[in-house]
């Protein structure tokens, strides 16, 4: 499995625990960051401290660059990375996706920052990886510390408050580890009302949301079995635009989700069973427009991987994965279900002591639409060694139709394929530096998506799911972090560059207007900016995040566009040591210049507002 390891500090030298170290898995090939083949946005848990209280949608906003399509507080939080839909992004927990079957989207609202304890982020993840996914991955990891009892507690403007606690222990050769975390939110905020230019308060945006996860770890002398059971459930209104009024709709949805392996290591070898499984509900019900869906999926997976050391310099990997998932549903016919069988190879080659190759080759075949072939290869020459890296990669992805793009009643089309794309990326990682640490990444990619799924009136009127969508995709990403100390002093900075140009590449019908024009919500330029400094016992951020002017519709009429914006938040904590508990008591201010925007037109998004967070620590 995977891959990056990483070493998690606290925020100042008083609140220090020895961890272990964080793995990471982005791309599913063992090596570091330095020998990666694709740009990677690691996410750790200092970072992911700085977004307690907000959701993991505003965590990858501000610490990755991926863009975030957000209908503002309570409402769907769904990623569009390098121009591509929620859809296409495969967001993984302990190797389990969590994408909806039907919907083919993960709504990040769900999950509170607090429940994570690091990300990683990649845009040039394959299908020889993690299987149906264009658009990269986002890949979740929920590891609890041991020997330490966490409790805390937020209090922010608009009726939010979430309660929220971990623990860890460890006894001979066993973890264990249970995290929690409870949010009621009124989401009553105050936003800027374009149509009377006034400030009003948003109304009908509750959102309450329960989870729990308990973890078990053995580590033996050649053996390693881990097992995570995580439980969700979250109750909301839903906020029309602001044109509809407040609307009457409410969703419920609800989750239990178990990811367990079972890992055999030998000198030469390693053999690892993963046994997943999850049941979901989704319940929406909006009396004003009739609509009352309820569904339950439930899905169950069998990995199997045997990694094999051919030399020092050649190691593969062969995996194979058998799969089952239905959907009971009032929306559908009758109860509809999905299996499929998986089997790949990859391998790790060192021809030399500064070249590395990824050689990947992954065949998916399903019961309802086919078979896909996913070939790979990947490419890090250290000119530098662990200083200067050029990569590349080239990979065949696929995605398979979602069960709405199947089986929705009076528009989903059975007949409708997997979608496909060839995906490269090249380019550089820099690392260097003595008193402060300095990393670069750059690189420029391009996506070419055919067979795109798309629904489409027919002559009738009536919208079918279609293979009609030819999509290209080319942009430039740079990553830039620096951290170091003067004295006393401890200083961290990430920021985040990237220029999307995503359009329809071929035209889907006769005169269509959109052939060359920017996908709808997808922003050219992003920036975003983090700095971080502590001193002794108090620590400071601020989070920049600036994007702009976004298309609505696919015409790229300006009249109807969403205009850039450029958010900033700043906070501070201050760390009371008492023997063995640590208190840490602080603030933040979201949208401190009161910055007037929407991230998707008419849905508001919140003015200036803050939170209080107390937090404590007992070492075992």
């Amino acid at each position: 499995m995977a891959v990056l390891s990483l070493k998690a500090y606290a925020q100042v030298t008083a609140d220090t625990l020895d961890l272990d170290p964080v793995t990471v898995s982005a791309t599913r090939i063992e090596t570091d960051l330095q020998k990666q083949p694709v740009l990677i946005n690691i996410i750790d848990s200092a970072m992911v401290s700085r977004a307690n209280g907000m959701d993991l949608g505003y965590t990858l906003q501000q610490f990755s660059n991926i863009y975030i399509r957000n209908n503002g507080p309570g409402a769907a939080s769904v990623i569009s990375q390098r121009g591509l839909s929620g859809a296409q992004t495969r967001v993984v927990w302990e190797g389990l996706p969590l994408n909806h079957q039907m919907l083919g989207v993960t709504d990040l609202s769900l999950i509170q920052s607090t429940m994570i304890s690091a990300v990683a982020v990649s845009g040039g993840s394959s299908s020889s990886s993690f299987g149906s996914g264009i658009g990269g991955s986002v890949v979740l990891q929920t590891d609890t510390e041991t020997g330490l009892v966490e409790a805390g507690q937020i209090a922010g403007s608009f009726g939010n408050f979430i309660t929220h606690g971990k623990a860890g222990l460890r006894l001979g050769r066993w973890d264990f580890g249970l995290s929690a975390s409870v949010q009621n939110n009124e989401n009553d905020f105050l936003y800027y009302d374009v149509r009377s230019g006034t400030r009003e308060n948003r109304s009908r945006g509750s959102f309450d949301n329960e989870q729990v996860m308990l973890q078990t770890k053995y580590r033996g002398d050649r053996l390693l079995l881990k097992t995570a059971v995580w439980y969700s459930s979250s109750n909301h209104e839903i906020a029309e635009n602001i044109f509809s009024g407040p609307g009457q709709g409410t969703q419920f949805d609800e989750s239990l989700r178990l990811a367990s392996t079972l890992q055999f290591s030998g000198q030469k070898s390693s053999t690892e069973i993963n046994v997943q499984g999850a049941v979901t509900t989704l319940d929406y019900v909006n009396p004003l427009i009739g609509v009352n869906s309820l569904s339950e999926n439930r899905e169950a997976r069998l990995r199997l991987n045997h990694t094999y050391g051919l030399s020092d310099r050649i190691k593969v990997t062969a995996t194979g994965i058998a799969g089952y998932t239905q959907t009971e549903t009032n929306n559908y016919d009758r109860l509809r279900s999905r299996s499929w069988l998986s089997g790949g190879l990859k391998g790790v080659i060192q021809p030399g002591e500064r070249l590395s190759l990824y050689p990947a080759i992954r065949i998916d075949s399903y019961s309802d639409f086919g078979t896909a072939l996913s070939p790979g290869l990947g490419v890090n020459y250290q000119i530098m060694d662990e200083v200067l890296g050029l990569r590349f990669s080239v990979n065949r992805n696929f995605r398979a139709p979602t069960f709405n793009d199947l089986y929705w009643p009076n528009g989903g089309n059975e007949a409708v394929n997997a979608e496909y794309s060839m995906t490269y990326e090249a380019g550089l990682i820099h690392t260097t530096g003595n008193v402060f640490s300095i990393q670069n990444q750059l690189s420029v990619f391009l996506i070419d998506l055919d067979d795109g799924i798309r629904w489409l009136p027919e002559p009738n009127g009536q919208f079918i799911a279609q293979n009609v969508e030819e999509i290209r995709s080319q942009g430039v990403e740079w990553e830039n972090t620096v951290s170091g100390s003067i004295g006393k002093l401890d200083i961290s900075w990430q920021q985040l560059l990237s220029y999307t140009y995503a359009y329809y590449s071929k035209a889907r019908f006769a005169a269509d207007a959109a052939e060359g024009n920017q996908l709808p919500y997808v922003p050219k330029w992003q920036w975003k900016g983090s700095l971080n400094m502590q001193f002794q016992q108090v620590s400071v951020f601020m989070n920049n995040r600036m994007n702009s002017l976004r298309y609505t519709t696919e015409q790229e009429d300006p009249n109807f566009a969403a205009d850039g914006y450029w958010v900033s938040d700043i906070g501070a904590s201050y760390l009371i040591p008492f023997r063995d508990l640590m208190i840490r008591i602080g603030f933040r201010v979201n949208n401190i210049f009161d910055e007037r925007y929407d991230i998707v037109r008419f849905y508001p998004m919140p003015l200036r507002n803050g939170m209080a967070t107390i937090n404590l620590k007992y070492k075992l």
